[in-house]
């Protein structure tokens, strides 16, 4: 079952992903303008850069994560990874915006068990009688 269910997740995933770049490709037609100026003007820009407090702060929060690591030696990476988590929220928010514009609908099967509601285990394959 776990298999079955990483394999539904891998593939809507990469499901949402492809719907996700084909709404950013029609708008970048839509507005005649390339993909890279899109994505500047409507992600990039619309986050805020990441401050030395918030690197403090995240650094205080998670210091079993640092592994012992001063705040010097792990600034850059957090705010790396701060700064990605900001493009991320930006970058649904906007796919968000064009998803309301163009409603789209996934038809993609789930898991065998999760369509029988989670009972039981899977059987196999059956054999057919011709």
């Amino acid at each position: 079952m776990k298999l079955s269910q990483a394999l539904y997740e891998a593939r809507r995933a990469t499901v949402e992903e492809l719907v996700a770049n084909l709404l950013i490709d029609q708008e970048t037609k839509a507005r005649s303008v390339d993909r890279s100026a899109l994505v500047e003007k409507e992600i990039t820009a619309k986050i805020s850069p990441v401050t030395d407090v918030e690197i403090a702060q995240w650094y205080q929060a998670n210091q079993n994560r640092v592994q012992g690591a001063s705040l010097d030696q792990v600034r850059q990476p957090i705010r790396q990874s701060l700064t990605q988590e900001r493009m991320q929220l930006a970058r649904d928010q906007f796919l968000d915006t064009l998803r309301a514009k163009t409603p789209v609908r996934v038809l993609l099967e789930a898991a065998a068990a999760e369509r029988r509601g989670g009972e039981g285990r899977g059987q196999g394959p059956r054999e057919r009688a011709d």
